[in-house]
């Protein structure tokens, strides 16, 4: 992807830039800011999407907890596995009960 098209795509102008004396630079560290923001932003979501998950499996939420992607792969797991007990405990009261 180009640098045009990551500026395009992020609203910025390059020739608004160019006439307003703001720099190729300032306009890449604006582009970049935001991306930072917008990150930031998103791990605070997955945090507390992984977080009650977890209490919803009845697991203990630590403060300092390093989410990587084993462990969410691991809470995913659980989840997964859970769900399958349920539908299967369901199957069986249907067809049994």
């Amino acid at each position: 992807m180009s640098l045009l098209m990551i500026l395009k795509i992020a609203g910025v102008s390059l020739q608004f830039g160019l006439a307003s004396g703001v720099t190729l630079l300032d306009m890449l560290a604006y582009v970049l800011k935001k991306g930072i923001d917008f990150s930031t932003k998103l791990s605070i979501w997955v945090y507390r999407l992984i977080s009650r998950i977890m209490s919803a499996l009845g697991l203990k939420v630590a403060k300092d907890i390093n989410i990587s992607v084993i462990f969410i792969r691991h809470i995913f797991r659980i989840l997964k596995e859970r769900v399958d007990s349920l539908v299967q405990f369901a199957t069986r009261s249907i067809f049994n009960g």
